[in-house]
Parts: C-alpha cells; sequence; structure tokens
C-alpha cells in the first residue's frame, strides 16, 4: 500500500467533499443571516433569536454522549468484520434514544408552559406574545437532531459518513434560507421559528429514507437490543457527553451571560465576530471531521503508520488554515466587520483581537481532540474542558462588567489557551503524533492538493 492509500483510504476524500460542503452552507448562512437579520430584526430581536438557538444546542447533550460512543464501537466492529456485534449496538443505541426524547419532551413541555414559563418573559417582545410556543418549537427542534443523531451513527458505521454530512448541510441551508425570507418579508420571530422547526422534521424523515437504503441491515432482523451493551459504554459515553455542553457553555452561554452582564444589545457585537472566528475552525474540520472515521478503522485495524499519517495531516490542514486567518483578522478585521454587517455592528478592536487569538488555538486543539474521540479516550480532556468553561463563562461576567463585552473575548482567549496546552499534552502521552510523520507531513499534504482522487 503506498503512502497515498495508506492516508486517505476508502471514502476520505469523499468525507472530505462532504464537510467542505457543509462548511460553504455555514458561511453563506453566516454571511448572510448576521446582516440580514440585524437589519430586518434589530439588535435586539436578534438578541433575543440568538439566545433562543441555545435551545436546541444544550439539548445536543441530551443523547448523554451514547451516540458518539455507539458509532465509534460500530465503526470500528464493522472494520473488523463483526456485523452481529455492530447490529446490536445500534439497536442498543436507537432503545435508549427513543427514551430520552420521551422523556426530554415531557419534562420539557411541563417547564416551559409551567414553572419556567416567567423566565422567557424577555422574548415576548420579540415574538408578539408566544415565547412559550417559540420555546417548545425550539425544543422539538432539538429533539429532531437527536433523532439525526442516531441515524449519524448508522451512516457513518457504514462508511457513508459523507452521506449524512451533505443531507445534514442541505437541510441547514434550507432552514436558514427560510428564516432570512421571512425576516425580509417583514415576519417576525415566531413565523420565523416555526419554518426553522418544519424543515427540520422534513429533513428528518428524508434522512431515515437515506439509511433505510444505505444500511437496511440495520433496520431489519430481530431487535439486539442490550441493557449490558450500554453499561459497557456507559463510561466513555459519560464523558463524551461533556462535550457538547462544554460548547454550549463556551460558546452559545456567552450570550446570556453577556447580557447579564451588560444588555442585550451587546451580544451581538460578540456573537458577530465569534462567527467571523470560527470560519477557520470550520476549515480545518473540514479535514479533522472527515478523518475520524477513517482514524477508528486504522486503529481498529492496529494500522500504526495510518494512525500516524492521519494525525500529522489533521496537524497540516489545520496551521495551513488557521495562521492566514490570524493575521488576517488582525490586520483587516474592523474593516471586513464595517463591510460585512454595513456599520449595523461596530465591535472593539481588542475584542476582534482576543478572538482571533482564541481561534488561533481553538484550531489547533480540537482537531487533535478528535483524534482522541475517534478511539474513546476522551475521558482524558472532556472533564476539564468542561471545568474551565464554566469557568470562563464566570470571568467573562466578571471582565464584562469591567471591560465591557471585550471582557468576554479575553475569557474565552485564557479558555482556548489552557485547553491547548492541555490537548497537546494528552495526545503526546498516548503516542499519537510521530515526529517522523510530522516532518514528511507538509510534501504529503501538498502532493494530495496536485493529485487527482475520484470521489466516492
Amino acid at each position: 500500500m503506498n503512502w497515498r492509500d495508506r492516508i486517505f483510504g476508502a471514502g476520505l476524500v469523499s468525507n472530505i467533499g462532504a464537510n467542505g460542503f457543509g462548511l460553504l452552507v455555514q458561511v453563506f448562512i453566516q454571511l448572510a443571516s448576521v446582516p440580514i437579520l440585524a437589519h430586518s430584526w434589530g439588535l435586539e430581536t436578534y438578541g433575543v433569536w440568538l439566545i433562543l438557538l441555545t435551545i436546541p444546542a444544550w439539548l445536543g447533550s441530551g443523547d448523554l454522549g451514547f451516540q458518539g460512543v455507539a458509532a465509534n464501537e460500530m465503526t470500528a466492529q464493522v472494520a473488523r468484520g463483526e456485523r452481529a456485534e455492530a447490529l446490536a449496538t445500534f439497536h442498543s443505541l436507537a432503545t435508549l434514544t427513543a427514551i430520552v426524547v420521551v422523556v426530554l419532551l415531557a419534562i420539557g413541555v411541563l417547564l416551559v408552559a409551567g414553572p419556567l414559563a416567567h423566565l422567557l418573559s424577555f422574548a415576548d417582545g420579540a415574538s408578539g406574545g408566544h415565547a412559550t410556543t417559540v420555546a417548545l418549537l425550539m425544543l422539538g427542534y432539538g429533539l429532531l437532531n437527536l433523532v439525526n443523531g442516531l441515524a449519524n451513527a448508522a451512516l457513518r458505521a457504514t462508511g457513508a459518513y459523507s452521506k449524512y454530512t451533505h443531507a445534514i448541510a442541505a437541510a441547514i441551508l434550507a432552514e436558514n434560507i427560510a428564516v432570512i425570507a421571512v425576516a425580509l418579508s417583514g415576519g417576525g420571530l415566531l413565523n420565523a421559528v416555526i419554518a426553522y422547526a418544519s424543515l427540520r422534521a422534513v429533513a428528518t424523515v428524508l434522512l431515515w429514507l437515506v439509511v433505510r437504503g444505505h444500511a437496511r441491515w440495520l433496520l431489519s432482523g430481530p431487535w439486539h437490543a442490550s441493557l449490558a451493551r450500554l453499561k459497557g459504554m456507559a463510561r466513555p459515553a459519560a464523558a463524551l457527553a461533556i462535550m457538547p455542553l462544554s460548547f454550549t457553555l463556551s460558546i452559545q452561554s456567552m450570550a446570556p451571560v453577556i447580557a447579564a452582564a451588560s444588555s442585550v444589545a451587546m451580544v451581538p457585537l460578540f456573537t458577530s465576530v465569534r462567527t467571523l472566528t470560527r470560519f477557520a475552525v470550520q476549515v480545518t474540520a473540514i479535514v479533522s471531521n472527515a478523518i475520524m472515521p477513517n482514524f477508528t478503522v486504522a486503529v481498529a485495524q492496529r494500522d500504526t503508520a495510518r494512525q500516524a499519517d492521519l494525525a500529522a495531516l489533521t496537524v497540516v490542514t489545520s496551521a495551513v488554515a488557521l495562521i492566514p486567518a490570524f493575521v488576517g483578522l488582525a490586520l483587516l478585521g474592523p474593516w471586513f466587520m464595517e463591510t460585512w454587517t454595513g456599520g449595523a455592528i461596530d465591535p472593539p478592536y481588542w475584542l476582534i483581537l482576543a478572538l482571533a487569538g482564541a481561534m488561533l488555538a481553538n484550531g489547533t486543539w480540537l482537531p487533535l481532540s478528535n483524534l482522541l474521540i475517534a478511539v474513546n479516550r476522551h475521558e482524558s480532556f472532556t472533564y476539564v474542558f468542561l471545568a474551565l468553561s464554566a469557568c470562563a463563562l464566570g470571568l467573562a461576567y466578571l471582565l464584562v462588567r469591567e471591560m465591557g463585552v471585550t471582557g468576554a473575548g479575553v475569557a474565552v482567549l485564557m479558555l482556548e489557551l489552557c485547553m491547548l496546552g492541555w490537548i497537546v499534552r494528552q495526545v503526546r502521552r498516548q503516542d499519537m503524533l510521530a515526529g517522523s510523520s510530522l516532518r514528511a507531513a507538509p510534501g504529503r499534504t501538498l502532493a494530495m492538493m496536485r493529485a487527482r482522487f475520484d470521489l466516492r
């Protein structure tokens, strides 16, 4: 096997292509939605929309980490030819997901329509008095995402990661175009959320038709759910469940913290810059996320040479995306923000610089952490990430009161630098980065860009 086949293996190029499509969708949405929604709705209503988006983000941890761990297990089992084991793992996961969705739906309806209804008063004006309805629709959107996570496990394990990624990217594009259309036509928050959630429901049905067509064997035959199998995945699942919770704390939850420490109108200043700085991180994810299934297979098949090459490829592609982005933001960030938003959003320069530094650190450690996640060794960092994310929120509140919105950027920068140091330590301890592969990686990456590959 030559080095090109060893690195890229079956399906990696199509995985990268799918992630590239997903990034283009995100770039289009972020470039279009921020100025359009800010101008059409005003900063107050737009700020409420951003806060409501934290509801499905929080529900991202509702699977308790089992979907990610099971996807890794199934991928490894299929790679070893253990189809019966993969089927049992999938059935166990499906049973758990159904239970979780029903329980979260019941709890969510009771809380939103009952004891917590008064907490939604901030959205009453923006939603025309329909804050409860809007919150329940966002709850439904989040629960559909859990169902889609089960489809992701099925397609990833059977070599169809790219199909899932294409489908979800198309759904996200349609949903956000609908929201933008509602805003441009003079519609309010309620109509936007109705369109947003309805399109996700349609996408969920279509996604499961894809699963049925590609991996029918996972949906047929006797049911093999096993409590013992779920117990075996409980510890790594608990550790993985921390990840979406930590991301929600460190990204989405900054919005309500800034609003509490300052005002809702300050939220778009932070989120718009954060959106801009995350472009480069999303570029690194094109390769790093595509590598994960292949890295799982390489470890399952004990192909150490391929493991080292994939890790090196992760580092090189991250550096290529992040360094120019940091320099560009440091030099042209204020100009780009003014051009992008038409002057509607004018963040402080030091906020841009702080979040650009956070981007550089985050875009380095996150792809490396994906290698740990791909082989269920993520317990080494997820709890640390949660603790640091919680501390960053508290620090952000204090700094925003003293420094304004720039304080939130400083808190995020400190979080990302701490995580970078910790992840590098963990990856080196587990021998996932070989020096020889790192030295050879730039030449191999350049050769990849010049070569032609068959997309599968």
